[in-house]
């Protein structure tokens, strides 16, 4: 079960590009829960979900990227870039 309320952090980039579909399919499968979006760049989307003020964050990453020690990373799409 979702909370009732659930912040998500993400890139402008992805936020206006890539997940406003995604972002409507939620908010109308769920919608007793209310989503309130975070936007910044990657290193401030990182520190809004390590602080605690963002339930979870999307951005986009090398794989062999540094990361974060105190969070945990799932990859959700691949994306090759030519």
């Amino acid at each position: 079960e979702l909370p009732q309320y659930l912040t998500a952090a993400s890139t402008y980039y992805l936020l206006s590009y890539h997940l406003p579909q995604a972002l409507q399919e939620f908010t109308t499968r769920h919608p007793d829960t209310r989503l309130n979006l975070r936007a910044g760049i990657w290193p401030e989307v990182t520190r809004l979900v390590e602080k605690g003020e963002a339930d979870l964050g999307l951005v986009s990453y090398a794989e062999d990227a540094p990361r974060s020690p105190h969070l945990d990373y799932e990859p959700l799409v691949h994306v090759p870039i030519s």
